[in-house]
């Protein structure tokens, strides 16, 4: 059965629409055929078929079960109750915000799989895009890069500010990441690789309140910083600083920039 009022992004062409999932005819799931394991859950190969529109071949997650302390510290960070009295409950909060990430991420413009989250055989996957070739996926999770997503990034200076830009526009939506290694992928490409956002989890994220008076929470953007910081030479941190405030959007970009000036030199 699939939850009415759970919408999904999943298009055939390349503007981005919202489906309502009573648009979904059925979705089959082949379990034999896994695409990928990470922290976050396990990938298989899936089918999709929309009403009007040919099957078109997905990547299905089933989530990792988190602990209840740890959904409970999620919703603190990103303002949720802090009582919830039942797994039922846990489950239906953390849907709705993984639909707040994913509207507000589409609205900002950050680079994402059409991707939604569906009820199937009685538990919520999410259904993105196939990035796959000869049954394995093109996706890399950044903290399995070899050398690490730091040095991967030192060598790919362009990349580097692609990662900076999402993260600019991740705060013009409202969030930052906790660490940037568990929501960040490489995507494999006949031009080399690219950066696209994987994870929409709200586990993985901190929702951002950037109060009128301008003075802002101290534990915000940390992982920006830490971003700025890892790399050497005072240019190339100048850049990423300057488009990270080009993306965050107008009205943060007074404290932002006094936020980077010390870390860019």
């Amino acid at each position: 059965m699939l939850n009415p009022y759970l919408k999904v992004i999943l298009l055939p062409s390349k503007t981005k629409v919202l489906f309502g999932a009573k648009e979904v005819e059925r979705l089959e799931v082949n379990k034999n055929r896994k695409l990928g394991e990470g922290h976050q859950g396990k990938l298989f190969f899936g089918r999709l078929k929309l009403k009007g529109e040919r099957t078109r071949q997905v990547a299905v997650k089933y989530f990792r079960t988190p602990s209840e302390q740890e959904i409970h510290e999620a919703f603190d960070r990103i303002g949720g109750t802090r009582f919830i009295p039942t797994d039922h409950a846990l489950k239906g909060q953390r849907l709705r915000h993984i639909k707040d990430i994913i509207d507000s991420f589409q609205k900002a413009g950050v680079r994402m799989p059409k991707v939604g989250i569906l009820e199937h055989e009685g538990e919520n996957v999410q259904v993105s895009e196939l990035f796959a070739r000869q049954g394995k996926s093109k996706l890399t999770e950044f903290s399995k890069l070899s050398p690490s997503s730091n040095d991967f990034l030192h060598n790919h200076p362009k990349l580097a500010l692609e990662v900076a830009k999402q993260l600019g526009l991740m705060a013009q939506a409202g969030w930052q990441p906790r660490k940037i290694e568990d929501v960040f992928h490489t995507r494999e490409t006949p031009r080399g690789p690219s950066i696209i956002v994987g994870e929409v989890d709200p586990l993985h994220y901190t929702g951002l309140y950037f109060p009128s008076h301008a003075k802002f929470n101290r534990g915000a953007l940390v992982e920006a910083d830490k971003f700025i910081e890892a790399f050497n030479g005072h240019d190339l941190r100048q850049q990423i600083a300057d488009t990270i405030i080009q993306n965050a959007g107008a009205r943060f970009q007074t404290f932002l920039t006094k936020r980077f000036s010390r870390l860019a030199n």
